[in-house]
């Protein structure tokens, strides 16, 4: 059996912290799917204020995510080709990605900032979790990172605040992580699997 647990939230939130740290301390048990893997080609990406926009609708092959997400339920690995910092160090020199094997293992978190906006992929949860955060925080740990202030104030926020922040409503639990921290989020995670004898 295959027990798959969606992890939203705007980014910065915390969700990749709490997946990948949950997946060290059990790598044969879980496995991560990156939803950014599931953004589309640059061509197919739509402009908006003059640049693309990574943060729609639109931008997601959400076809591609439901049937591989379907493959996991049903036991099946697959290849994907990768964005993710973790397997693709150079992905931020070269913009290019690499082949990387997703496993089917008893517990699967797909984390990702779009991952409660589409309802067919919704029914296939079996948890969703929505890690809520002020923006203003958030940005506070954008600062970090690069990119571009402009896209972050005319696309990220605003489309973060259209697309995202409405689909905590169909969060089974929605976890403050300004109030709690990330680390508090992921001992309530861990109750979580160990109440459904899944670790």
């Amino acid at each position: 059996m295959v027990y798959l647990i969606c992890v939203a939230g705007s980014t910065g939130s915390g969700k990749s912290t709490l997946v990948y740290t949950l997946q060290e301390q059990f790598p044969e048990l879980i496995e991560v799917i990156y939803f950014t893997d599931y953004q589309k080609s640059i061509e197919q990406v739509p402009v908006y204020q003059g640049m693309k926009n990574w943060d729609c609708l639109e931008a997601i092959d959400f076809d591609k995510l439901f049937l591989d997400l379907t493959k996991l339920k049903e036991g099946k690995d697959f290849k994907i080709m990768t964005k993710n910092e973790k397997y693709n160090p150079s992905y931020s020199e070269n913009w290019k990605r690499v082949p990387h094997m997703i496993k089917s293992k008893k517990i699967i978190f797909i984390e990702g900032y779009m991952a409660l906006a589409n309802e067919k992929v919704r029914q296939l949860y079996d948890l969703s979790i929505f890690l809520d955060l002020s923006t203003e925080e958030r940005m506070k740990r954008r600062r970090t990172k690069k990119q571009n202030p402009e896209y972050i104030e005319k696309i990220l926020i605003p489309m973060q605040k259209k697309y995202v922040e409405p689909t905590k409503k169909f969060a089974s639990i929605i976890i403050n992580t300004q109030k709690v921290g990330v680390k508090e989020a992921q001992n309530q995670v861990l109750s979580i699997l160990k109440s459904k004898n899944l670790i």
